[in-house]
């Protein structure tokens, strides 16, 4: 849309400039590296919410990753190995 959009701002192409939408704005909190062997705690996608409480990752020796504000998991990668970054959280 956005290049739709500079197209028909210039008059390159005969199209109707489209109405801004509102954006939602994420901003990062912070980033989990993993430290040892562990799995996130359910199928997360990028952008899935996440509830304060809500147990994020666990690692084998038993000690829980837990979401400390309502907000979104960002990049969750599932294949992480020791010492590479996990995933991302942020709130609006």
């Amino acid at each position: 849309e956005s290049i739709l959009n500079v197209l028909a701002y210039y008059k390159i192409v005969d199209l109707p400039i489209m109405k801004k939408r509102k954006q939602n704005i994420i901003k990062l909190d912070s980033f989990i590296i993993k430290k040892s062997d562990g799995k996130l705690s359910r199928d997360y996608k990028h952008l899935s919410e996440i509830k304060k409480g809500e147990v994020l990752a666990y690692y084998d020796n038993g000690e829980k990753i837990v979401a400390g504000f309502d907000g979104y998991m960002i990049i969750p990668n599932h294949n992480a190995n020791i010492g590479d970054e996990w995933f991302y959280l942020g709130y609006r």
